[in-house]
């Protein structure tokens, strides 16, 4: 990111960023488990605060489970998808990855692409400071231009990439200061609206783009039937709601070895019904030769 970073500073006539080392003594205050410090503090929504394990998991169409990641539960699932070990042989077939909103980053879309892959993921709810206000989709971009226009027809220049991968784009102080509808676009003191853009934005709105459409809807749908369906199954029937060990190497290998049985079990139910199915051909096989067998003896 930092290569895509300067390139499109160069391209807009900007100074490289010179980027300083973190410093050592930089220190954050987390809560730590004093029973097992290797898994993380985590809250969600409306789950009651806990200690807890993140897992994320890939599986095919059918739902065999083909890789999965054990991350402490403060790691976002943004974080964790690169920790997502899928398996080689595997992963070199897959033609297309469908992800939910956790997922939907521009650098994940640009990662995926980067490997020849298509990637599905759900537009993200942006953050919205009320009722009243513009959303930011409200506020068309234009490509050809590289400028963001408001609904009110203000156009917001390109300012600066800052080190964090995203490009600036800012209105115009003078003509915002007069605009009938300013406390609905800005809260600043020098009343200048800004919009961030992601360097990998593109990625992102192509993978978007594909979820609307009739045939990424069509695969979409089936990610309720897999992965959130096996997720449903270990929970409900293996236990995996919560944790019997600690420490990271030994939640990791009791999750695996769940995932693992739950491939066996749904193989050796696939290949029950296919024995069931050959057994019932092979008998209505002999049923008419029995049949053609009598009508010539008449």
């Amino acid at each position: 990111m930092d290569e895509e970073i300067d390139r499109d500073r160069a391209e807009h006539h900007k100074k490289e960023i010179k980027r300083k080392k973190k410093e050592t003594h930089d220190t954050k205050e987390i809560k730590v488990s004093t029973s097992d410090p290797d898994c993380g503090y985590f809250h969600k929504g409306e789950k009651e605060k806990c200690f807890a394990y993140n897992v994320n998991v890939g599986c095919d169409r059918h739902g065999y489970i083909l890789g999965m990641s054990i991350d402490s539960g403060n790691v976002h699932d943004s974080v964790a998808f690169y920790h997502l070990n899928l398996d080689y042989a595997y992963r070199e077939q897959i033609e297309t990855m469908v992800l939910d909103a956790g997922y939907s980053t521009a650098p994940i879309c640009h990662s995926v692409h980067s490997e020849g892959k298509e990637i599905i993921v759900p537009r993200k709810r942006a953050a919205s400071k009320g009722k009243g206000y513009y959303k930011k989709w409200q506020y068309e971009y234009n490509q050809e231009e590289d400028i963001y226009v408001c609904p009110l027809g203000c156009i917001l220049r390109y300012s600066t990439t800052n080190k964090d991968g995203r490009k600036q784009y800012k209105s115009n102080e003078k003509q915002c200061k007069s605009c009938p509808h300013l406390k609905k676009c800005t809260q600043s003191r020098n009343c200048t609206k800004v919009i961030e853009r992601h360097v990998w934005q593109e990625d992102l709105e192509e993978s978007i783009k594909l979820q609307k459409s009739q045939e990424g809807k069509r695969i979409y749908d089936q990610r309720k039937q897999t992965v959130e369906r096996e997720f449903g199954d270990g929970k409900r029937r293996h236990g995996l709601d919560y944790t019997l060990y600690r420490g990271h190497e030994r939640v990791y290998d009791h999750t695996l070895l769940t995932f693992t049985g739950m491939n066996m079990k749904k193989l050796c139910t696939y290949y029950k019904k296919q024995k069931e199915k050959y057994a019932k051909k092979k008998s209505f096989g002999h049923q008419n030769e029995e049949v053609k067998r009598i009508k010539g003896q008449k």
